[in-house]
């Protein structure tokens, strides 16, 4: 939808693309990732693994 243009209503796009919604003309994609203006968007079912490795580094 990125690419090809958001549909008139919300109820044209899947569900999970839902919460997008409200903020779909801040998003874009770089080198394959979406971005809500400077903030990634990481899918869920990514988040907790992101987590570990940021905080890795910590003591």
């Amino acid at each position: 939808m990125v690419r090809n243009g958001w549909p008139d209503t919300k109820q044209q796009i899947p569900l999970k693309a839902r919460p997008s919604w409200t903020f779909r003309d801040e998003v874009a994609t770089a080198d394959g990732l979406l971005f809500k203006g400077t903030c990634l968007i990481a899918p869920k079912v990514m988040r907790p693994e992101m987590l570990r490795q940021i905080h890795k580094s910590h003591l």
